[in-house]
């Protein structure tokens, strides 16, 4: 994600001459936006997500810049990661950092989950069965054994 992050900031450079973008906010921001998140979610047995006691309160962005902000990071900063994952999130992205940060979350969120959906239907086209659950890493396998 975060390169994903990285060559967007590259691309403004590069294609539309903008340079002014807070890298440091973007690497920041893309590094830090999910730290909570492992308090937030406990795996069930099948491997599927489901909120934990404190995440059924609490959602991980929340506290994340709660405790930003109690150490002093800067307002900005702390908007890109309270809107890191946009309309989903406590807000939507305001400022090109936070909206960089966002769109490279998106698309790395989008792009595993469409991984996972083709080899589930490689799977099915196959007539095996499709697990609950599979890390990308599984679904990239299951999907180049097809194409060999």
């Amino acid at each position: 994600m975060l390169k994903i992050a990285l060559a967007m900031v590259e691309n403004l450079a590069r294609h539309y001459g903008f340079k002014r973008v807070n890298r440091d906010y973007v690497i920041a921001g893309a590094l830090l936006h999910d730290l909570y998140k492992p308090l937030t979610y406990r795996v069930r047995e099948n491997g599927s997500y489901e909120f934990s006691k404190l995440g059924s309160r609490l959602d991980h962005l929340t506290m994340l810049v709660a405790d930003a902000g109690k150490a002093g990071f800067p307002l900005d900063f702390l908007h890109v990661l309270a809107a890191s994952h946009g309309e989903w999130g406590p807000m939507p992205p305001r400022t090109l950092e936070a909206l960089i940060v966002h769109l490279a979350d998106l698309a790395d969120s989008r792009f595993a989950g469409q991984i996972g959906r083709a080899a589930q239907n490689v799977l099915k086209g196959r007539g095996k069965p499709v697990p609950s659950t599979l890390t990308v890493k599984e679904a990239l396998k299951i999907i180049v054994e097809d194409e060999a």
